[in-house]
């Protein structure tokens, strides 16, 4: 039977992460979570962790290409080829 939707996406990248020399450890007991988001590099780094886990090279990197405070996000899509 074919996996599909959800599993198989979760599959895909399991599958992946084995090839390129990964290692999963299922029903381990998890001591702490480090960061697990789905927001943009910014939001993560410097709202969600308070600029906690970034070294000063980083910390001028992302104050180098600031560009606004807000968030800008612009998704495209065409019914054609172009």
């Amino acid at each position: 039977m074919q996996q599909r939707g959800w599993l198989a996406f979760a599959r895909a990248i399991e599958h992946r992460y084995l090839a390129l020399g990964g290692s999963i450890r299922y029903r381990a007991r998890v001591a702490r979570i480090i960061v697990v988001s789905a927001a943009d590099g910014r939001t993560t780094l410097f709202e969600m962790l308070g600029g906690s886990l970034l070294d000063k090279a980083a910390r001028a990197s992302y104050e180098l290409n600031r560009v606004s405070d807000q968030p800008v996000r612009v998704n495209l899509g065409f019914a054609r080829g172009f």
